[in-house]
């Protein structure tokens, strides 16, 4: 296989799973590109010309899905499901996929959990750097890209600030000047934190340009419109139906990592959109014409408190009244009733 093409159709089972696709899309592998070269011991094949490797099928569809866009999907948000692929990142010699699950595993556990308590400062401070360098404008499309969770790797951008001209997301950084110590996904959760209006503007832009935006949508059996289908919008001051449509949103959204804490601390930044009528006219919105379904009503921010019934509080007096009336025929030395005694002051 020596010398292959560019558009030569590459035939891979992965434990038992067929995935075909071009040679150039797996250059970005050094595996790959070893494993078909024939610079590894002699391959396997299945099915009569298709390459057998013996590693999960399913996960190596996130590895394919990267080698094309550059991105992993709806499953940036799923810890569990990104630590999984990162195992099949490292078998594939795919340091660049491995680089960026570290990063968005670092942005969720510190966006998600660290950042909004006391440093909400850092991510405006990050805001206002991306718009010396690259423009206001650019700044909000790239916080809106970041929170759709869009194509970042082929995506380009309009830039108007000390970088001008159109360029691609991917490489933005390093223009920038941010360091390539600090991991680029996580910079732009931040971003996307600190603007969590971004997809309420361009959404709005893009209807009144008559785009259908129903296609960026990452959950439709939500009540919510799609400018608030962002993790990111639990910032901003939704209106009581609203907010239960959105907690549910995520809920799901987070799936097994979601933190009720979390979410009330990021409702406390709503304060800063108050005053913003804007913000507040398309919220308004929303909030009249907003209809929940039946999920979405029993949603609550409220903790879980035990009640107890009240047989349970009526028949307190008689379990209290057998239980020291048992414990007093269990012994009578002084030693056991010393125990008796310490045990009933729990009662009192």
């Amino acid at each position: 296989m020596k010398n292959l093409s560019s558009d030569t159709v590459i035939k891979l089972n992965i434990g038992g799973v067929p995935h075909y696709t071009y040679f150039d899309t797996l250059k970005r592998s050094s595996y790959f590109i070893n494993l078909l070269n024939g610079e590894m011991e002699q391959k396997t094949l299945v099915n009569g010309d298709e390459i057998f490797i013996d590693r999960s099928g399913q996960l190596f569809g996130h590895i394919l899905e990267f080698l094309r866009t550059g991105s992993l999907g709806s499953v940036e948000d799923d810890i569990k499901m990104l630590c999984k692929i990162r195992e099949e990142a490292e078998y594939y010699q795919l340091n660049e996929l491995v680089e960026t699950i570290d990063g968005l595993t670092e942005g969720i556990s510190v966006i998600e959990h660290t950042m909004p308590v006391g440093s909400k400062g850092q991510q405006e401070n990050m805001a206002r750097v991306f718009m010396d360098a690259i423009g206001e404008q650019a700044t909000l499309k790239l916080a809106f890209a970041t929170q759709m969770r869009v194509d970042l790797y082929n995506t380009v951008i309009e830039c108007n600030g000390r970088i001008k001209g159109v360029q691609r997301i991917e490489g933005l950084h390093k223009q920038i000047g941010l360091g390539s110590q600090i991991q680029w996904p996580l910079l732009l959760r931040q971003l996307a934190a600190s603007m969590p209006f971004a997809s309420l503007y361009i959404i709005e832009a893009m209807r009144n340009k008559g785009l259908d935006v129903n296609i960026l949508k990452k959950d439709t059996t939500s009540s919510l419109p799609v400018e608030l289908q962002t993790t990111e919008a639990a910032s901003l001051p939704l209106g009581a139906r609203t907010r239960k449509a959105h907690l549910t949103f995520a809920e799901k959204r987070c799936r097994g990592y979601f933190d009720i804490e979390y979410y009330r601390q990021q409702m406390a930044m709503a304060f800063k959109f108050q005053n913003n009528m804007h913000i507040k006219n398309i919220l308004a919105q929303i909030e009249r014409t907003i209809v929940l379904n039946d999920q979405e009503k029993q949603a609550t921010l409220n903790p879980f408190i035990p009640e107890l019934s009240q047989s349970t509080i009526d028949m307190l007096p008689d379990f209290l009244h057998n239980m020291i009336r048992t414990n007093n025929n269990i012994d009578t030395n002084n030693s056991n009733n010393n125990m008796m005694e310490d045990h009933l002051c729990i009662f009192k």
